[in-house]
């Protein structure tokens, strides 16, 4: 897992339903509350979940449509962090739907990168 800071630039919020509603450069939030591989995403490269778990696995499948599979950059995916797991969480695994670890992987799979973001919260 890459540590690092993240200069976040001011991106104007898009709330969606269908991917034909998404445009590139917005903070995209899926109307579908429960969406299994992430919570807002910024096309064309970068996604974050948010969780207070010690492990969240990669869903595969949400990813695919929002993924360019002909480019070749790097795909960001952060992992948004309470202190309290910050410290220890490791790499995640990429899962299928039945919350399997991938075995056939896909050429674009190998472009994720993945990053933990500490965030401060106060509750």
């Amino acid at each position: 897992m890459n540590n690092s800071k993240l200069p976040i630039p001011k991106w104007d919020k898009l709330v969606f339903s269908t991917v034909d509603e998404v445009v590139p450069n917005r903070y995209c939030i899926p109307t579908q509350k429960n969406n299994a591989s992430f919570d807002a995403f910024v096309l064309p490269d970068t996604f974050f979940q948010m969780t207070v778990a010690e492990s969240h696995p990669i869903i595969k499948h949400g990813l695919e449509k929002y993924v360019n599979k002909a480019d070749n950059s790097d795909i960001k995916f952060y992992f948004v962090l309470p202190k309290e797991v910050y410290n220890s969480y490791q790499e995640q695994a990429l899962h299928t739907t039945k919350r399997t670890v991938l075995k056939k992987v896909p050429p674009w799979v190998n472009r994720i990168k993945q990053y933990a973001l500490e965030i401060e919260l106060k509750l």
